[in-house]
Formats: structure tokens, sequence, C-alpha cells
């Protein structure tokens, strides 16, 4: 006769060594390059913000090099959409 089976285990197997979390993951890395004397993972979302940085200052290079200027495009495009001028018929 076998050993009864884990039903909770049953449906994808047992938990394998890939099966942990992105901070789980960074300790682990951290604690292997603290033992082999090496240079520690940067944290996790430690360049995010530079990545998000990018596109904007492709943008602004483009602007530049188009001859349109650089910053402050959108708020000058809302302020005359907002207070538009009234012409005079002149």
């Amino acid at each position: 006769m076998t050993a009864p089976v884990n039903r909770r285990d049953s449906h994808r197997g047992a938990a394998q060594p890939g099966d942990r979390s992105g901070t789980q993951q960074y300790y682990l890395d951290t604690y292997r390059a603290r033992r082999l004397g090496e240079a520690p993972p940067p944290p996790s979302g430690a360049h995010e913000w530079r990545t998000a940085r990018e596109p904007r200052g492709y943008r602004r290079f483009r602007a530049v090099g188009a001859g349109r200027p650089a910053r402050g495009r959108l708020r000058r495009a809302l302020g005359r959409w907002l207070h538009p001028h009234t012409r005079s018929a002149c």
C-alpha cells in the first residue's frame, strides 16, 4: 500500500528551489555575496527612477535638436488652452 498523498502539494508538486519571492532571492544573493567576499547585489527597484527618466531626457534632447523649448511645453500649451487671448478684429 502506498503512503497517502498530501493534497495541498499534489496539484503542483513540492516547493522548488526557484519558488522564491524577489525579497527572498535578494536576501539569499546578499548572504552568498557576503560569504564569498563579493559586492552585494543592488536592491530591487534601485534603478527604476533612472529608467523612468530616460524617455523624458530623450524627448528633451529631440526638442532642443528641433529648435523647440526643452522644458515647460506642457504648461505653456495648457495655459494657451485655458486662457485664450481674445484677438481684436482690426
